[in-house]
């Protein structure tokens, strides 16, 4: 039987995956016919060692960010916040691979309309009713970039970049 997230961490976490594997932009740059197949593509970092990590590009890696993780009570109520990073990462299309711009275009689009989607459906509902978890900041922490060509002979050429992402509301 499988593990149903209930703490106020595992909830955010499994309710970014959620959000990422919903937006159909994100579904296309998978290649996933749905969110069930996309979701096969948002990875919890803390549930893998860089040994086990099936990492298949394109990905998306949830992390949390520990520091700003907290719960604050005012008057009996909390409000529950999270730090959490996501990071977007493709192999360079071979199409595009001969060219730098058409190369970083493709990746920028790509992540740019992942977000754009993110920025939409946060804090409303699916398609069952279910609501989406809700974003009080979004911003990008690390961007876009490139493999090093000597990394990329082991990695392979690719681009990665990393936006942080803080979650919260009253409960």
């Amino acid at each position: 039987m499988a593990v149903e997230p209930t703490g106020f961490i595992a909830l955010h976490l499994d309710g970014l995956r959620t959000l990422v594997a919903d937006c159909e932009a994100f579904q296309s740059w998978v290649g996933g016919e749905d969110a069930g197949e996309a979701k096969a593509s948002v990875y919890i970092e803390a549930f893998y060692t860089n040994d086990n990590l099936p990492v298949h590009r394109p990905f998306c890696l949830i992390g949390l960010v520990t520091s700003e993780s907290e719960e604050v009570a005012t008057r009996r109520l909390f409000t529950t916040s999270g730090g959490y990073r996501l990071i977007f990462e493709a192999n360079v299309d071979p199409e595009h691979a001969a060219s730098q711009e058409d190369a970083g275009f493709a990746f920028r689009n790509a992540v740019d309309a992942i977000i754009a989607e993110i920025k939409t459906k946060s804090d409303g509902e699916d398609e069952e009713g279910n609501s989406y978890v809700r974003i009080s900041r979004l911003a990008l922490e690390d961007p876009m970039r490139r493999t090093d060509p000597l990394r990329g002979q082991v990695d392979g050429d690719a681009f990665s970049e990393s936006w942080t992402v803080m979650l919260g509301g009253w409960q």
